[in-house]
Formats: C-alpha cells, structure tokens, sequence
C-alpha cells in the first residue's frame, strides 16, 4: 500500500486496486492473532427486514441488508459481527436473527430496544447525567463498550480493530473490497492508522440521468468553513487551524470508518446528528494518525429535508453539526465569535459561498453529459443558512454544552458489567467465553 497524499494532517491513501484484495485479506490475515476485525453495523427494522414482507407471512430482509449481510458471510478473515438494532420489539429482533446467514465468525445482535438496556440506559441519565440520546450516536457508542470489555471478560481476548458501516447501503455499491480497503491502513504494520474514514463519489441515478449527491458535505460544511475563512474571524490562528484540518477531509459525513483498539478506549462520542464530525474534531490536536481511504462510488437511503422542521431530517442533521462546530471554536478561545458583528460577517459570507458551491455544482455537472443539475441543490443550499441561524442562535444561550457521551473507560466498572450481562443474556453463547 502506497500514501498517495499527506496533508499535514490526513494520509490519503486513494484508491487501492482491486486486484490487490487478495494481498490485503492475506495482510489482515497474518495479523488476525494481534489486531482481530470486528465489523460493526448500526441498524433499524425498517433498514433490516421489509416490511411489506410481514404482511405476506414470509419475512425477508430488505434487498440492501440481504447483499451486504450475505457478502460478510462469504468472508473468513472478520472475528466477529456486531449488530446494534434499533427501533425493534423483542418480535422483530427474534424474526431478524432468524434470517440472518451463516457466518463462519460469530455474529452478536444488540437488541437495543430491550426493557434492561432501557433501564440501563435511563439510570446512567438520571445518576451519572449521562446525555442519552436515541440514535447511532448512542448505538456506536454502547457497541465500542461491548468492544473494550472483550479483553477484561472473555478468555484468550484481543482487543480489535473496529469497523462500522451502515446497513442501507445500495446493493449495487457494497462488494467485498468495502471492509478490507477500510481496515487495511490500520491493519498494516507500516502503516499503522489510528483512525480511517471512507470518502467516495456520490451519485444517484434517476430515470435516465445522474445526480451529484453529498450536497450537506458542500453546502452545510464547504460553505461554512470558506465562509470562517473570509469573515471577521478568519485570521484567527485556531480558526484557520480547524478549517485547515477539516478542510483536509474529503468526505466529513461518511459513516464507514474504522477504528484502532488503542483509539476506542479514549473516544467521547457526539450522541446528536452531529456524529461524524464531532469524532473529527474529538480528534483534533491529539496526534492521531488518520486516514483515508477511497471506496470509489456509494449510495443509500437518503433522509428527507424537513426544511420546514429543525427536529427532523437533514435540517436537524445541519443544526446539530453547525452547533458542534461553533461550540469547539468557541472551546478553543475565539471569544469573539459571540460578537453580534462576527455572526453577521459569517452568515453575509454564507450566503456567498452557498451560492459560490451551487455554481461549482453546475459547472462540473456540465461537464458530464450523464448528468443533470438536482433542483433540489438550491433548496439544500438555502436549508443551510437557516440552519446556521438556528445553530448560532442556541450556541449562544449555551456557549459551551458540548455534553458528549464520555469513553469507555471513564464509565463505572458496575454500568459496563451490567450492560455486558445483558447483551451475553441476548447472545447466550458469549457465556461460553468467559475467562
């Protein structure tokens, strides 16, 4: 494997061939005994099973988790599968393990939704005012607690390197390069990343034309950040710091990343919408080594605007990143940022940039014949400044309530054994394993 770029900040390992698969398993392989793979996939009963299936009295899982699912089960190099599920009855999770495939590694299902994890849940609100909410964030975030209690519970245990990724991934995208290309810069001795991010083209293909997708990446987070660049603030020295690191990122948003053991055990997870950037900034400053890997093209479901809703969708998605962004400047010292002038320059700046990426969109559009221009582009662009209004607006009241979910290891030994119980209690045979 070859660095493509270094910015200072991120490795860019670019796009590996696919021709090296079989060199990158043999890789992850041979160092199975000190980092083994653990693959772990956030999901939902509606992003699991089809639901129009049930109606029939023969349930199936949906098209996406049925590929995905099946792919993992032909590979032999992961040492486990992990499945958080969400938003399920206990009905439902018992249908779901049932149709899922042999796998020749064990698979553990997290039924999330089960009355002692809820209850777990709510006494780590109510006595250690925990900031429970329902969500991936929540899900990742009990899963690496399952991960890190793996060596202190089970015989002959290593800790593993943790790969995530979602389970509505279009089948047409997801192959057996995605987990390998993700893990391998981590896996690889020479290499040795902390931490490494997916970034991909985004495209959705609509009746005879191709659309650019990732509009939030340029519209909510391109344009703030060249919007920080040209206002008030943009010759701050820890403001150009940020912008540069995660102007180094190529794809903020992405939900495939993969996790080194040494970083699991000290990660603060973000339990808002505003996940994968939160982890980015989480790992600012701390001389991590990350990368990122390019897994070519990707697609999945996507979540609806809400523009006329700021607790839904994409537009809660956008007020809760904005916050996150605002709160770690502020964190960082720039006092002025609550300035009623520094706030006006930025959105003035904004509504340029929004316009400024909206015009970039068309004119790489024109130049592909297959593609066409989404109209919906300038709904998102115009979404994004009435979210940074909102965002700027609720900083304001609570300056610093960066209120994350902490690290594992600063959760009481007595909430984690009493989780791990429960998910042995779902999974019986992790009983079997106990040192």
């Amino acid at each position: 494997m070859t660095v493509a770029h270094y910015d200072g900040y991120t490795y860019d390992f670019g796009r590996t061939p696919k021709k090296d698969l079989e060199e990158v398993i043999n890789q992850i392989e041979r160092n199975k005994p000190l980092k083994p793979v653990s693959i772990f996939i956030p999901s939902t009963k509606k992003h699991s099973i089809d639901l129009d299936s049930l109606k029939s009295g023969n349930p199936r899982l949906t098209s996406s988790a049925n590929h995905i699912l099946t792919t993992l089960s032909t590979q032999k190099y992961p040492n486990e599968l992990i499945i958080g599920f969400d938003q399920a009855e206990k009905e439902m999770t018992d249908i779901f393990r049932q149709l899922l495939p042999e796998f020749p590694y064990r698979a553990v299902v997290i039924w999330n939704d089960d009355p002692r994890i809820k209850q777990w849940e709510k006494k780590l609100k109510t006595e250690r005012n925990y900031n429970i909410l329902p969500g991936k964030g929540l899900n990742l975030w009990k899963t690496l607690i399952y991960v890190f209690e793996q060596k202190n519970r089970y015989k002959d245990a290593k800790a593993p390197v943790c790969v995530a990724h979602d389970m509505d991934i279009h089948p047409s995208v997801y192959n057996e390069t995605f987990v390998p290309f993700l893990v391998h810069p981590i896996i690889h001795p020479q290499t040795n990343m902390n931490f490494v991010k997916a970034y991909y083209e985004r495209v959705r293909k609509k009746d005879k034309f191709n659309y650019f997708m990732g509009r939030m990446r340029r519209h909510l987070i391109g344009s703030l950040l060249l919007a920080l660049k040209r206002s008030l603030i943009g010759n701050n020295t820890y403001v150009g710091d940020i912008r540069e690191y995660l102007g180094s990122y190529k794809y903020h948003l992405s939900g495939e990343i993969a996790i080194d053991p040494d970083l699991i055990h000290e990660m603060e997870i973000p339990p808002d919408r505003a996940l994968e950037i939160g982890m980015l900034l989480n790992m600012y400053g701390k001389n991590k080594r990350i990368g990122q890997a390019d897994l070519i093209i990707y697609d999945h479901e996507h979540s609806p605007l809400s523009s006329d809703d700021p607790e839904k969708g994409l537009y809660k998605m956008g007020v809760d990143i904005d916050k996150f962004i605002l709160r770690k400047i502020d964190a960082g010292g720039v006092k002025e940022l609550s300035e009623k002038a520094v706030y006006e320059s930025i959105k003035s700046h904004l509504k340029n940039t929004g316009n400024e990426m909206l015009n970039g969109t068309l004119v790489v559009t024109k130049n592909r014949p297959s593609f066409d221009f989404d109209p919906e582009e300038r709904d998102v662009r115009d979404m994004c400044i009435d979210c940074f209004e909102l965002a700027y607006s609720t900083y304001k009241e609570h300056p610093r309530e960066l209120a994350q979910l902490p690290n594992v290891e600063k959760i009481p030994v007595i909430y984690r054994d009493r989780f791990m119980d429960i998910v042995e209690d779902q999974n019986p045979f992790l009983k079997e394993m106990r040192k």
